[in-house]
């Protein structure tokens, strides 16, 4: 089997059998991490970060959806139920009494971003979401190799999810305005921690002109007219994901250097 590619996200074989996507991965945007009054909101150093960030995550879910990327929302309870038993010591050593996102509860329910009927909704009871659910075989599904990673705590839960991601070797994209935290010179430094392990952090409005170019791409090849790379904001990017699937079984993975444009 040849692969060849087609932009730095999607590669394709002649058949057509083998294909990845980009997912679209929406963290803990729940009233608790994000609204007024809730968890967060009363810790939190910069309260305005967390509002702006729940409407760019609206932005980004809105344009993915406008052009078929699916998106996959993660939720968290925090009952104590649920708690592992070395997360309950460590609440009772540091005196944290207070239950985030208790299943069934105001904070627990989405805040200002509301899956659609056909929307895959994974509910966790740790910061990471692959631990003990069932994400990974759901982005694997999908066939998902790229995820675009978005929202809540920066710091906590998507610093986790991140690092699990890169783990399991999906490649991950951030925009930088679509996650805040508690802190934010937490929220950056676990941004640059991402980075360091792999991860690429954007722009919203670069993430967007991605997406909207990525479909272009998959638009062109559903009629067996791709011819390229397309557009000019892969080109910025291409050399950063040169080559960035291993080769595998002795296929032979050729690289087309084509600067055609749309």
């Amino acid at each position: 089997m040849k692969l060849t590619k087609k932009s730095p996200f999607m590669f394709t074989n002649d058949d057509d059998s083998y294909m990845t996507k980009i997912g679209v991965v929406i963290v803990d945007v729940q009233n608790d991490f994000c609204e007024v009054g809730g968890y967060a909101w009363n810790y939190a150093d910069d309260r305005e970060s967390l509002i702006s960030a729940t409407n760019k995550i609206k932005d980004l879910i809105e344009t993915a959806k406008d052009h078929n990327f699916p998106c996959f929302f993660v939720r968290s309870y925090f009952d104590e139920k649920y708690k592992l038993p070395t997360l309950i010591e460590k609440h009772r050593d540091l005196q944290i009494n207070e239950v985030v996102c208790r299943e069934g509860s105001w904070g627990a329910e989405f805040c200002d971003v509301f899956p659609n009927q056909d929307d895959p909704i994974v509910t966790k009871h740790t910061s990471d979401s692959f631990l003990y659910t069932f994400l990974e075989p759901l982005l694997r599904k999908y066939n998902i190799s790229t995820i675009i990673l978005s929202g809540f705590l920066t710091e906590i839960c998507v610093l986790e999810t991140g690092r699990s991601a890169l783990q399991r070797g999906f490649r991950v994209l951030i925009p930088q305005e679509c996650t805040s935290g508690l802190y934010q010179s937490c929220v950056v430094g676990a941004l640059d921690e991402l980075k360091t392990r792999g991860a690429k952090v954007f722009s919203l409005d670069s993430m967007l002109k991605i997406l909207v170019s990525e479909a272009k791409q998959k638009r062109k090849h559903s009629i067996g007219h791709i011819e390229g790379s397309g557009s000019r904001e892969f080109k910025q990017i291409e050399l950063e994901f040169a080559n960035p699937f291993p080769t595998k079984n002795n296929d032979e993975i050729k690289i087309k250097n084509n600067a055609s444009t749309d």
